[in-house]
């Protein structure tokens, strides 16, 4: 069946791969469509499958784009994840991955093959500022302050890596443009 999702008026349909434009940074075509709070990595946004098969896909594709091994096939992906993973229900939500911009996907010979839309440094980029840009314009100073109550509860060096930032950010200037600092701060362990 070519059973075609119903787009609101208000939406365009979502572009095909491999001409997929990467996802905007807020809004209306951000992987962020639901924030599962009781789950962890990228479960909290994506669900279980959906994170194991990008996660899957990362692993399998090191190249680059140009080059064969940037990309993947739903049988490696499978053979990958191992016997738990059913190939159909496999190839359905890679498919559907494509529709939200996760994947990207193009003909190769007589199979589609698969990569990832974005890095995974990219989609923590993109999803923890959809997220905090939502939290601060609904919420506002309680958002702020709530942000500020966390980052010295897990770790002050949190804290200070925002005061830095927000010291280097003139006027105007959004946070995702600010240079990152030499040495990431890796989240904390919680036991």
């Amino acid at each position: 069946m070519n059973a075609k999702r119903r787009q609101p008026p208000d939406q365009p349909a979502a572009p095909v791969s491999p001409a997929a434009p990467a996802m905007p940074a807020t809004g209306e075509g951000s992987a962020v469509r639901a924030f599962q709070l009781d789950s962890t990595g990228m479960r909290r946004i994506l669900g279980s499958l959906e994170a194991d098969l990008l996660e899957a896909v990362w692993q399998l594709t090191p190249g680059p784009e140009a080059a064969a091994a940037g990309w993947t096939t739903i049988g490696a992906v499978c053979d990958y994840l191992g016997p738990d993973f059913n190939y159909k229900t496999v190839q359905t939500v890679m498919n559907r991955m494509v529709e939200k911009g996760l994947l990207l996907r193009r003909r190769d010979a007589r199979a589609h093959t698969y990569r990832a839309g974005m890095t995974h440094d990219a989609l923590v980029m993109q999803v923890t500022h959809t997220i905090v840009s939502g939290l601060v314009h609904d919420f506002g100073d309680v958002a702020i302050a709530q942000l500020v109550t966390t980052l010295t509860t897990v770790g002050p060096e949190h804290l200070r890596l925002l005061e830095q930032l927000a010291g280097s950010t003139p006027a105007g200037q959004g946070a995702g443009q600010v240079e990152e600092p030499d040495e990431p701060i890796a989240p904390r362990d919680e036991d």
